[in-house]
């Protein structure tokens, strides 16, 4: 008969990146992690609650669709973002 054991370990926690942050480390790559005041950029887990509903509005072109970001990201995003007030 096989033995067995119980193992009491919490199992890894996976997160899956929402269109929102996906966009948002799309752009970070686009214009070298700097804002355009010359700083870094923060985390996507520093930004406030707002700026990340609104990346996830503009990820989104702000009629629910996802955005698909290819090209120039930050001329895209900013688009989107503005179509999505």
């Amino acid at each position: 008969m096989p033995k067995t054991f119980t193992c009491n370990l919490p199992l890894p926690v996976v997160r899956l990146a929402t269109a929102g942050e996906k966009a948002y480390h799309a752009y970070a790559t686009a214009v070298g992690g700097i804002t355009f005041r010359g700083g870094l950029m923060p985390s996507w887990i520093s930004l406030s609650d707002t700026a990340r509903e609104a990346w996830e509005r503009a990820a989104r072109g702000g009629d629910g669709d996802v955005i698909t970001v290819a090209g120039d990201t930050q001329a895209y995003v900013v688009r989107a973002a503005s179509r999505g007030r």
